[in-house]
């Protein structure tokens, strides 16, 4: 069973957590991602969340994505909450190292010798 962290111990966690804030009740995040790598951390937060049985709070802004985390067994932030940021923190780093899908294939250009400067 999670355990509620008392205040000091959730703002010595958020000061190891990359962009996080909040306090003994709710941590919180804004991500500034958009396309495809938006839709790639949403599908993976919502993977995590399902294999571990714990809600996350998602939010769609015209900036990116807000992730809020709290445990409702315990009425506040747990362990699993920090542990949950740090892993989200993760997929933020993930989902932008991914290269972005390209549309169409690339154009051949094709150079005959006849074209080629003569020396």
């Amino acid at each position: 069973m999670p355990t509620k962290l008392s205040e000091p111990l959730v703002h010595d966690a958020l000061t190891r957590l990359t962009g996080w804030a909040g306090d003994e009740q709710m941590i919180h995040r804004e991500f500034p991602v958009d396309g495809s790598p938006r839709q790639r951390m949403l599908d993976e937060i919502e993977a995590l969340a399902g294999s571990t049985d714990h809600t996350i709070m998602l939010t769609d802004t015209s900036g990116g994505l807000d992730v809020r985390l709290a445990t409702t067994d315990v009425d506040g932030v747990s362990e699993v909450d920090i542990a949950m940021a740090s892993r989200i923190n993760d997929l933020f780093i993930l989902s932008k190292a991914i290269p972005e899908q390209r549309s169409a294939e690339p154009e051949e250009t094709v150079v005959e010798p006849h074209d080629l400067p003569t020396a």
